[in-house]
């Protein structure tokens, strides 16, 4: 399984992200590129402890089920429901965006398994280091697949 915590993986989503232009369009869902790009920012920015989100009522209930789906191989389904703590409906500048993506994904990468896994997750509580990296990877790819790249 891809793991953000490994170079070649985190590589491999810069480059990625740097396929996205603010003009592309999603196949599927509601957020333009800049949304995506900010949307995907907050999930990395819970891993640094940067950002707290509720949600632990519903994880103690469904949490350990929903956990072995999401760091299975298989790919996340389009469509599912995003808290609305993670939801970014208004407009932002691309650009900006972008670059913020791209930094928080190379300060995850730099904080190694030595800084990621201290903050529990807000739906999972806590996490390894590899579980963090795993679920950042396939978010990532979900919605950098959701704009063609």
């Amino acid at each position: 399984m891809k793991n953000l915590l490994h170079k070649e993986t985190t590589n491999e989503i810069i480059e990625r992200i740097n396929r996205v232009t603010a003009d592309t369009k999603p196949l599927w869902g509601k957020m333009n590129a800049a949304q995506m790009m900010a949307h995907c920012q907050a999930p990395i920015k819970v891993s640094f402890g940067e950002a707290k989100r509720s949600g632990r009522l519903m994880g103690i209930l469904f949490g350990p089920w929903i956990k072995k789906v999401v760091l299975s191989e298989k790919p996340f389904k389009h469509g599912l429901p995003t808290h609305k703590s993670f939801l970014v409906t208004d407009e932002r500048n691309f650009d900006e965006e972008k670059l913020r993506l791209q930094e928080h994904v190379r300060k995850f990468f730099s904080y190694g398994k030595d800084k990621i896994g201290k903050h529990p997750h807000p739906f999972f509580g806590r996490m390894t280091p590899d579980e963090w990296g795993t679920s950042m990877y396939k978010h990532l790819d979900h919605h950098l697949k959701q704009f063609g790249a």
